[in-house]
C-alpha cells in the first residue's frame, strides 16, 4: 500500500483491513453515504485528537491521499510549527538567541534528512525525534520518572529509548547503537540545549494562578494545566518539558482554530479536518493570505495573554496542496486477476 518504500507484510495487512472497514462504514446507514465520521477529544492543551483507526489523524499520509484524492480536498500544514513557535516565543519574551533552532528553522528538510542519515534511522522516525526534542525529551537517560497515574511503577523507559527499541525490533544491542548515534549527534545536542534555554524563558513568562501545589499555568489558547499531578497517591511537580508542551500545543491549537473560523466564514472553502499543526479544506486556499491572518491574530493574542503590548505576531509558513492519488503519480496500476473477480461485490475481497 506504500508506493515509495514498501510496508512490512503486517502493516500492509493492517491497512488493507482498515481500508476494507472504511469502505464498509461509508456504505452503511445511518452515516451519510461516502462519509467517515470523525470523533475528536480535546486534551488539556486544547489540542484535538481523533479516535481509533477511522480517525483521519491516524492514517499514514499515503492512505490519506489514496482515500481523499480526486474530491477537491487540500492538505495543509504549518512548516516546522513547534520549533518556529519556540523560537518566536523565546524572542518575544526576551530570551537569548537560539542559534541551532534558528538554523534548523531556516533549513528544516535538509537538516532533518541529514540527521536521519547520520543516526541511521528512517525519515519518519527523524520527524518524531525532532518533536521529542522540541518537547524537551531527555537525551541523557534511558529511564525517567513514570508519570502515568494508572501505573504502580515509579520509573519507566524514556520515550526516546522506546523509539530506539522499536526501530531495532527489540534488539537491545542495535537499540544501543541507535541511542548512541542520536545522543552524540552534534546538531541534536545543540538543539536540545537551545530548547532548554527557550523553555526557561517561556515558562518564566507564562501566566499562572494559585500557589504551591495548587498552582496552574495558562497557555495562549486559554487552557490551564496544574503544575503538580498526583501519581500513585503522591504529588509530583510536572517536568519543564510537560509544561513547555502545554505552551507550544496551546499556540498551535489557537492558530489552527483561527484558520478554521476564517475558512468556515469564507464562501468557497470549508475546514474539513484537524491535524494538530495542519488541516484539510474542501478547496484551495491562498496560503499567503492565511499566513497574514495568523500573524495578525497571534499578535493580538500575545497582547491579550498577559496585557503587554506585542510588537509582532507569529510568522508561520503554510505548506501543502491537493490530495492526489499516490499510485497514479508513481505509475502503479491496480491489478484485477480476472473479469469474473472484477464483477464480484466488494465484500468478496474482505479478509476473514
Amino acid at each position: 500500500l506504500k508506493p515509495k518504500n514498501a510496508n512490512t507484510k503486517i502493516k500492509t495487512d493492517i491497512w488493507f483491513k482498515t481500508l476494507c472497514a472504511i469502505n464498509t462504514i461509508t456504505h452503511t446507514d445511518p452515516i451519510p453515504y461516502g462519509s467517515v465520521v470523525q470523533k475528536y477529544n480535546e486534551i488539556s492543551s486544547g489540542r484535538l485528537y481523533t479516535e481509533g483507526n477511522f480517525g483521519i489523524q491516524n492514517w499514514p499520509k499515503h492512505i490519506r491521499h489514496l482515500l481523499l484524492s480526486g474530491m477537491n480536498y487540500y492538505d495543509y500544514d504549518f512548516v516546522s510549527c513547534h520549533f518556529n513557535t519556540l523560537e518566536q516565543l523565546n524572542t518575544h519574551y526576551g530570551g537569548k538567541h537560539l542559534a541551532a533552532v534558528s538554523e534548523y528553522n531556516q533549513n528544516v528538510t535538509n537538516i532533518r534528512n541529514q540527521i536521519a542519515k547520520d543516526c541511521g534511522i528512517p525519515l519518519p522516525n527523524a520527524k518524531k525525534l525532532m518533536l521529542a526534542i522540541v518537547y524537551g525529551a531527555s537525551i541523557n537517560s534511558k529511564v525517567v520518572l513514570n508519570r502515568d497515574p494508572k501505573s504502580k511503577r515509579m520509573r519507566k523507559p524514556s520515550d526516546l529509548w522506546l523509539n530506539c527499541l522499536e526501530l531495532s525490533y527489540g534488539d537491545e544491542a542495535y537499540a544501543n547503537q541507535i541511542w548512541e548515534n542520536i545522543t552524540k549527534n552534534e546538531m541534536i545536542k545543540d538543539l536540545h540545549k537551545d530548547v532548554k534555554k527557550a523553555s526557561k524563558t517561556i515558562l518564566n513568562n507564562a501566566v499562572t494562578k494559585g500557589k504551591g501545589k495548587r498552582e496552574y499555568i495558562k497557555n495562549h489558547y486559554d487552557r490551564w494545566l496544574g503544575k503538580y499531578q498526583t501519581i500513585g497517591g503522591k504529588v509530583f511537580e510536572r517536568t519543564p518539558s510537560q509544561l513547555l508542551s502545554h505552551m507550544l500545543c496551546g499556540m498551535e491549537a489557537f492558530m489552527v482554530s483561527e484558520v478554521a473560523l476564517t475558512l468556515n466564514n469564507a464562501n468557497s472553502t470549508l475546514f474539513i479536518a484537524n491535524f494538530h499543526d495542519g488541516f484539510i479544506s474542501n478547496g484551495q486556499i491562498d496560503k499567503e493570505h492565511y499566513e497574514e491572518i495568523i500573524y495578525i491574530v497571534t499578535q493580538k493574542r500575545l497582547t491579550e495573554y498577559d496585557g503587554k503590548l506585542a510588537d509582532k505576531g507569529i510568522v508561520m509558513k503554510i505548506d501543502g496542496g491537493a490530495l492526489n492519488d499516490p499510485f497514479k503519480s508513481n505509475g502503479v496500476k491496480p491489478q484485477i486477476r480476472s473479469t469474473k473477480e472484477a464483477d464480484l461485490p466488494f465484500d468478496q475481497f474482505l479478509p476473514n
